[in-house]
Order: C-alpha cells, then sequence, then structure tokens
C-alpha cells in the first residue's frame, strides 16, 4: 500500500477533525475522509486544548504553532497589551519594543534585547496588526447617547427578541458592613482601607424580560476559602483573585462557557456590557454577540446601573440586618462568613423582581415603547419588612449599640466600589511569576489575626442525616403550629422524602452481607 502524502494542516482543518471525532465518528473514518494516517489524527486529539486555545485566538490559518523563547516575556506583553487597547490607548512599535525589555528586566533577564524580528512574531502569534486611529476622544452627552439609541442600537437588536438580548455589569459588595461602620464611608471613595479586604464581586447578567436571570458569579480573595471546606454545592459561581476584581480571564472564561451553553441549546443572545479593562474584546464567539455600550455612558444606558444591582444589595442589606436581629435575640457573637454572603446573595438575587429588570431594561430605552411594563399596586416585589423598617427595630433594641445612619445610605455605602481597575507592572509580573510556580499554596489566603474573621470563615461542620431529618421534623412542627399554605408544606415534605433516601441509601451501604442471614 503507498504512503499517504504528508499534509500541513490549518488550525481550521484541525478543529473541525476535533469536532468530527468528538461528534462521536470513528477515527477511521475521520482518517479516510480527510486523508490522514491514523498516527496523525491521535496527535490532534491529544493536543486538543493547544489547538483550540489558538484557534479562539484568531489563528484559524496558522498552519503550525510556534514556541516562543521568552514566554514570559511574551505572556506579561500580551496582558499590558490588552488593557491598554481596552482602554483605545494608541500603541506602535517602538512602544511595545520598549515595553518587552521593561518586563524582560523586571522578570530578570537583563540580556534580553527585542529585536524588530521579535515583535513581528510577537504580532504574529497574537493576531495584531497596526492601524490608523480615527477621531479624538471626547466626553459623551446626552446628544450621543440619542444617536447610538437612534442609528446603532435598532440595527443590532433587529435579529434578537426580547428574551434573547441580556446585560452584565459587576458591582462591589462589603458583605460584612454592618451599620455602625457605615459612618466611615460618608463622603469618602470607596477604594482601600481595613474593611476593603471583607468585600467581594458579583457578576450580574438578565435579559431584558427579567424571564433569566444568569447564575451569579462571586469574585472573592480566597481560591479555597475554609469555610468552603466540606461544602460541594455552591448556589453561585464562584473564582478568586488576590483583590477580588473582574479580570479579563474571568470575564472570558464565564462568557466562553456560557457561549458552550447556548450552542448546546443552539440559542443565539446579544450580550450588552460596559467598555472596561476588565471586559476585553473575544474572537470566535459562536452563539453570543457581545456588544460594547459606547464610552462614559453606562450611566444612562446600562440597565443594571438603573436599578437592578441597587434593588439586588437593597435585599442583601435586608437579609443582613434580619441575621444580626436573630443573633442580637439569641446573644450570639455576630459573624458573617463568606459561605453566609454567597447565600444571601443568591437569595436576594431570587428577590429581584422580573418586572424591575424588565422596567430598567425600558428605563435605558433600550426596549420597545409597545413592550414597556409599568408596575400597579398589586406588583409589589413581596412582603418582606422594608430596610428602614429593620433599622428601627435594630435601633430600639435593647442589644443595638450601633451608630446608624439612614437606610439609604447604609444600601448605598458601597456603590462606587471599584470592581477592575489597570494592573501596574508589578501587578503583571506578580501574576506572571506565580503562573510559574505551580504548587502555590491558596488555602490560607484569608487568614488575619481577627478573632471575628477566624470565627466567620471557620471550617463548615457537615450535619449527618440523622440530625438533617430531626431538623426537618422540626421545621414540620414549627409550620403546622401556624396558618401555612400547602405550597410550603409540599416542599417540605419533598425535602423529608430526599433525606429519608439518604438515609436509606446510607443503611444500606454500611450493612454487611452477614446482617442478611
Amino acid at each position: 500500500m503507498a504512503s499517504l502524502k504528508r499534509k500541513v494542516l490549518t488550525l481550521d482543518c484541525k478543529v473541525e477533525i476535533i469536532k468530527a471525532v468528538e461528534s462521536g465518528r470513528k477515527k477511521a473514518d475521520v482518517c479516510r475522509d480527510f486523508g490522514l494516517a491514523n498516527s496523525t489524527v491521535c496527535t490532534i486529539i491529544k493536543n486538543r486544548e493547544k489547538i483550540l486555545k489558538s484557534f479562539q485566538d484568531g489563528k484559524g490559518q496558522v498552519k503550525k504553532i510556534k514556541l516562543c523563547e521568552k514566554a514570559n516575556i511574551d505572556d506579561a506583553l500580551i496582558k499590558w497589551f490588552n488593557q491598554c487597547r481596552s482602554s483605545n490607548l494608541p500603541l506602535n512599535g517602538p512602544i511595545l519594543m520598549e515595553k518587552a525589555e521593561e518586563f524582560g528586566r523586571l522578570l530578570g533577564d537583563t540580556n534580553f534585547k527585542c529585536s524588530n524580528g521579535w515583535l513581528d512574531r510577537f504580532k504574529q502569534r497574537h493576531n495584531i496588526s497596526f492601524g490608523k486611529v480615527c477621531g479624538e476622544a471626547k466626553s459623551v452627552n446626552l446628544l450621543d447617547v440619542e444617536n447610538w439609541l437612534r442609528d446603532v442600537w435598532p440595527k443590532l437588536r433587529g435579529e434578537y427578541a426580547d428574551e434573547d438580548i441580556y446585560n452584565a455589569d459587576e458591582t462591589g459588595i462589603f458583605y460584612k458592613l454592618l451599620p455602625d461602620k457605615t459612618f466611615k464611608f460618608k463622603n469618602e471613595k470607596c477604594v482601600g482601607g481595613k474593611l476593603a479586604k471583607d468585600r467581594i464581586t458579583a457578576f450580574v447578567c438578565a435579559n431584558m424580560t427579567g424571564t433569566d436571570k444568569r447564575k451569579l458569579l462571586v469574585i472573592g480573595k480566597s481560591k479555597n476559602p475554609r469555610c468552603f471546606k466540606n461544602i460541594k454545592t455552591l448556589p453561585v459561581n464562584y473564582k478568586a483573585n488576590k483583590k477580588s476584581w473582574m479580570t479579563s480571564e474571568i470575564f472570558e472564561e464565564e462568557i466562553r462557557k456560557w457561549d458552550k451553553e447556548l450552542i448546546g441549546k443552539r440559542k443565539k443572545v446579544l450580550l450588552l456590557v460596559d467598555n472596561c479593562p476588565a471586559h476585553p474584546i473575544l474572537e470566535n464567539l459562536k452563539n453570543i454577540k457581545l456588544v460594547f455600550l459606547p464610552p462614559n455612558c453606562t450611566s444612562v444606558l446600562q440597565p443594571m446601573d438603573q436599578g437592578i444591582i441597587r434593588s439586588l444589595k437593597s435585599h442583601f442589606r435586608k437579609i443582613l440586618l434580619q441575621k444580626i436581629i436573630t443573633n442580637m435575640e439569641d446573644k450570639n457573637k455576630m459573624a458573617i462568613s463568606l459561605l453566609d454572603a454567597v447565600d444571601f446573595l443568591e437569595k436576594s438575587w431570587c428577590k429581584v423582581s422580573s418586572l424591575i429588570i424588565a422596567n430598567c431594561f425600558h428605563h435605558a430605552k433600550l426596549c420597545n415603547s409597545q413592550t414597556a411594563i409599568t408596575f400597579t399596586k398589586d406588583d409589589n416585589e413581596d412582603d418582606d419588612i422594608p430596610l428602614s423598617e429593620l433599622i428601627k427595630t435594630l435601633q430600639s433594641s435593647e442589644n443595638g449599640e450601633f451608630l446608624l445612619t439612614a437606610a439609604t445610605e447604609y444600601e448605598c455605602v458601597d456603590e462606587n466600589l471599584i470592581t477592575s481597575q489597570f494592573y501596574t507592572d508589578a501587578d503583571i509580573i506578580e501574576q506572571i511569576k506565580c503562573s510559574d510556580e505551580k504548587n502555590v499554596d491558596d488555602d490560607d489566603d484569608d487568614n488575619d489575626d481577627n478573632e471575628e474573621d477566624e470565627i466567620s470563615n471557620r471550617e463548615t461542620t457537615v450535619p449527618s442525616t440523622k440530625e438533617a431529618s430531626n431538623a426537618i421534623k422540626l421545621l414540620k412542627m414549627f409550620y403546622r403550629s401556624r396558618k401555612t399554605s400547602s405550597e410550603i408544606m409540599n416542599k417540605i415534605y419533598d425535602l423529608e422524602n430526599d433525606i429519608d433516601k439518604q438515609f436509606l441509601g446510607e443503611k444500606c451501604l454500611q450493612s454487611k452481607i452477614t446482617d442478611f442471614f
């Protein structure tokens, strides 16, 4: 049999081969269709992750993936390049060469000299081209907003239904902040300070009709908080970095993960985000059309800033104050863990009404006038105690020795909390060095001498099925002694049945064969 002629395949072709194999086709059939040897297809499948990553970077026509000799300098320079372009800063060859040599010195490679050839290969590796900057940067006024809504937005949203148009944004939250500490932040930008470490960032996303509220993404400081130990299921997606900020890497991972979900559902959506360094331009998205709002217009055009995030935080503060009151009555020490915070956030997100979301899109003038939704007196979100009433209860409590400010001030205390920022050269170098060190231990990131931190971040004790069963019995007795709807009782019965199944399952696993004789 004559040997097959050697072929040089582009990344596009290799991706087609990977998709063919993943779809369930036999390798022999794939080899025959593409005219390849079996060993070639096996090698492509083995290098699947590297090929797909290069393909996502826009290198579809590249035939050979060339490795960079100075990979750490390359990584640092592309991170710096991405955040500069996110802010529309002009860059040219001499600037890139000078910055590459500076990163080389910071990384300990004093002999590195950036040549024109190295710069050309850098641009080729990352699909970078040179273009002319048109126009001047300027502050956007209301006339620019009106022009965008009239000329640009109708063309963007034309092929999408209301339920397929989404908006996403980040917000920072001081999750341990109690009312007695609000006076510290009055007329002060919330950037640093001792309490800044007890913060998280939440990535909130919902569609125009409010019928689809995406699972929250929470970004904390520690990769493995002690309070998450023994916890196998979280109500939110969780990521971490040292400053609890949204980064371009986290944003890209979240959006590409969602894109894969949509491919499986055969659904296409339009996603609106603001133009900030943490939101990079993503190539090769299949089912998500990523649209950036005009610069300096987010306060007017972004629905999340029109009241959705405000509603989420209002509910979060209510739940937090309810826990304070409960602890006061039980005379327990107040300690909020990160696990408590993510539970509170998920509970709060469920309470944000679809009507609020739809009206915020309408207030931003992104939906058609004929589809506008208005509130009625019967459209109240729930019968929860208003935040102002909770604060009065807290203030009047005999154990409530707090310095309280107005309810609205407490709600908005972390409104201007920074959620992303330009990385300094030192930050970039630290990221590169950390990625090279595989054995970095992140378990103790949240260690603190403060007694309250130690209490709130302690390991979570996992209750046994017997303890859970007793708790359900107590819960049933609590609701039976009050006027309770059948819907709530049915949910309790479902929980009871599930716990009983797990209890019986454990008993069967623990049984020995001699027990049946």
